[in-house]
Order: C-alpha cells, then structure tokens, then sequence
C-alpha cells in the first residue's frame, strides 16, 4: 500500500508517495536529472519499505506531477532542488532521513550532506558522480580527470537533447531509445516494460518540456567542487555498474574514494539504470547501510 500526498516547497507544489510506515528508517528517493519519481518503480520501492523503512519517493519540480517553473524568469540550481527535498521531510514531520540518490540525484544528495549534515543520516550515491567535476550530466565538459560518456553514448546524445517530443507516440519511442542507449548487459532489455512506463511517464508529465530544465540547473549550481567532499562525516554508500555509458565506473569509484570511510558496490555489467537483476544486491546495501 502506498499513499499520495502533494505538499509546497518554495512555492511549488511537489507530489510524494510514500511506502511503509516506519518513522524510525526514512528513506527519501531522489530521481535523477529529467527523470520521474517512477524511475522508482512501485515493486522497488515496496521491498525497501518491506525492510522496516518508510520509503518516499517524489516528482523533482519540473517532473511529472510536480510543479513547472519557467526558467528564464525564475532560474534555479542544485540547491533549490536540495531545499525541495527539505520541505518535503517538513511535510512528512521528519527531522531527518537517509538519502537516496540515483544519477543527478545522487548530486543532490552530497548537497544536502554539505548543506544541511542535520538533516541527513546517511546518503546513497547510485549511478552518480562526485559533487563538482562536471557541469552537467549531459556534457564531457568539466569532468577533469574523470572519463567523459563514453563514444557510442556521445554519438546518440543529439538524439536526446532539444525539444522533448509532444506526440505520444513518438515520446515513447524518444524515450525507448534512451533507455536502450544507457541500459547495460547485465540482463535484456525488456522493451514491453519499458514501453509501458515511457507510456507512463507520458500520462503523467504535466509539462514535457521542462525536464530540460534540470540540466540548465546544474550548470548554474555553485558546487563547491572535491575538497569539502573530502571532509564529509556522513555514512555514505556508493552504487555504480561497470557498463555505465554516462557516467563511466570511474565516477562511482571517485566518490567512494572522495568521502571518508565511503563503501563502494560494484554492479558487474550495469550500465546507467537500476535493472531487475541486480535490485536485490542493491536493495540489501541500501538496508545494510540505512540501519543504524
């Protein structure tokens, strides 16, 4: 059983749901840059709560069923999205929660452990990169000495950059192809279930186009790049696949590296997904690491 609540965060109304009951082990589930709350999917999301754990999972403004902003009047970055997930715990009464984070949202977890360390009891990187060595996720620029996407992803990138397709069905078929582009060997790509939550992702985007607004944010947030990183006292647990095309395992490594005391679960064959195959390695880190 889940529940639904939709609550206001700098404005903005954002819409939760929220798995379980524990108020003891709250996780809050952090999507990544355009992408949806669904990201979760619903059975992933049950089983973490099944471990005891209240597991909330929310659309990102400027994803599905949260809130629009129109970028160009009122520009945000990383930190207000930080801030969003603040107002959600207001919401739901807790003083505190364990991040989890996949892609850009894993940026935003080393945000709130910077920003806000009371609020945080402990952060999960999945498929992300250190804070501060890029200054988007669709971009090689800035990586420093971190591998760039790799050749066949940045061959396909203009595929999936510019206007977001308004027609169902080619939505779906834009979004299909970019699942595939990031989706590792580790097991087949199940294109009647990613076709459903492409249709899914249709159904329940309120403004399609302002997904894109996520890179424009990270390209203006004030990271403060690895040296603060390096002084981080919070629990943290990282999660990277070995076939990642967008964020090469490199990433991954470097934040287990970075912060202090960091562990680091190497998913072999996973590329820049969270595929069926290895929920139950990741679900059981995230249990492990989230119980304290």
């Amino acid at each position: 059983m889940s529940s639904e609540l939709v609550v206001e965060a700098n404005g903005l109304h954002i819409w939760t749901e929220s798995f379980g009951h524990d108020l003891h082990a709250p996780i809050l589930l952090i999507a990544g840059a355009g992408a949806q709350s669904i990201f979760w999917e619903d059975e992933f999301c049950q089983r973490l709560a099944e471990n005891e754990r209240l597991v909330i999972r929310f659309d990102n403004r400027d994803t599905g069923l949260s809130d629009s902003v129109d970028f160009e009047s009122s520009p945000y970055t990383m930190n207000d999205m930080a801030e969003d997930a603040l107002a959600i715990l207001d919401s739901y009464d807790l003083p505190a929660a364990h991040m989890v984070g996949a892609s850009g949202g894993g940026l935003i977890c080393q945000v709130l452990a910077l920003e806000y360390r009371k609020r945080v009891l402990t952060i999960s990187a999945l498929i992300s990169s250190p804070l501060g060595t890029g200054s988007s996720e669709l971009s090689n620029a800035g990586y420093g000495e971190l591998p760039p996407p790799t050749a066949e992803f940045l061959e396909q990138l203009q595929d999936f950059v510019g206007e977001v397709p308004e027609d169902r069905d080619a939505f779906i078929d834009w979004t299909m192809r970019k699942y595939e582009v990031v989706t590792g060997s580790l097991e087949a790509f199940d294109k009647k279930a990613r076709a459903e939550r492409a249709e899914l992702e249709f159904a329940r985007a309120r403004n399609l186009q302002a997904m894109n607004n996520h890179a424009l944010a990270v390209n203006r947030s004030p990271v403060s790049g690895r040296a603060l990183l390096g002084g981080l006292d919070v629990p943290t647990l990282v999660v990277h696949g070995t076939e990642d095309p967008l964020l090469p395992y490199a990433h991954g490594k470097a934040i287990a590296e970075i912060i202090p005391g960091a562990k680091l679960l190497t998913i072999e064959r996973m590329g820049h997904d969270l595929p069926r195959a290895a929920w139950y390695q990741i679900i059981e880190a995230i249990v492990q690491h989230t119980t304290i």
